[in-house]
């Protein structure tokens, strides 16, 4: 099977390929940046994009709530609006 080395970029396993007529060039963001490329007859040599490379964004997953400090009352019932009203003024009344 031969391999698409049209210009162009590609993004496969983390990586950023980006071809061109002269060669490859390899973007790896993770764990570290390295940048690498290959020219034709010239063998991978690391370089330092003239580009601003940005990582893509990828929002943190929150790690769950350990049990000991979970608490879990089910469902709590809450009265109505007008029994709530009522309750205060009851005890508005009593305080008087």
């Amino acid at each position: 099977m031969p391999r698409d080395h049209s210009p162009g970029f590609r993004f496969k396993g983390g990586k950023l390929y980006l071809f061109s007529d002269d060669g490859v060039i390899l973007l790896e963001s993770w764990p570290t940046l390295k940048a690498v490329r290959k020219e034709r007859g010239i063998p991978w040599t690391e370089f330092t994009p003239n580009f601003r490379v940005i990582r893509p964004y990828r929002p943190r997953k929150k790690a769950a709530p350990s049990p000991e400090l979970e608490l879990n009352h089910g469902v709590v019932p809450v009265p109505a609006t007008r029994q709530l009203v009522e309750s205060w003024l009851d005890m508005y009344a009593l305080s008087a």
